[in-house]
């Protein structure tokens, strides 16, 4: 049985992230595609089982992840890994699920089993019309 806040303890760990949250993503690479949701072109990069998704300006404004490893959540969620932390503790629901929507920082995170699946995004950054259960 898993302890609280066990969802969230089990997302910081092992896999590399590539692009924090505000970070920007490079022009030109190889895992870098580009989708298009509610009229929005976004940039889209892909490694492992971590997406992150950028707008027009480059910019990584959410990122989600589905799998059994670990993901470094301060690498990944940069300088508002604190805004994730405090969230953590305030709004989980449960063992196994969190939920939460600040100014700062929004997400859901949801463990079953061995499988973690996790979506964080900056609510002020979210292209208009776009819906944070897109990004997948």
């Amino acid at each position: 049985m898993l302890k609280p806040l066990a969802c969230a303890a089990l997302l910081l760990g092992a896999l590399p992230a590539h692009a924090a949250l505000d970070e920007v993503l490079p022009k030109r690479a190889p895992d870098v595609a580009t989708t298009k949701i509610a009229g929005h072109v976004l940039r889209v990069r892909t490694r492992g089982m971590v997406k992150e998704f950028a707008g027009s300006d480059g910019r990584v404004f959410a990122t989600a992840f589905q799998g059994t490893e670990r993901v470094d959540l301060v690498a990944l969620l940069g300088a508002r890994s604190e805004a994730y932390r405090a969230a953590a503790r305030a709004n989980r629901i449960g063992l196994h699920a969190l939920v939460f929507t600040t100014p700062e920082l929004a997400g859901v995170a949801v463990q079953h089993g061995r499988v973690t699946t996790a979506r964080f995004w900056v609510p002020s950054r979210l292209p208009t019309g776009v819906r944070a259960d897109a990004l997948r």
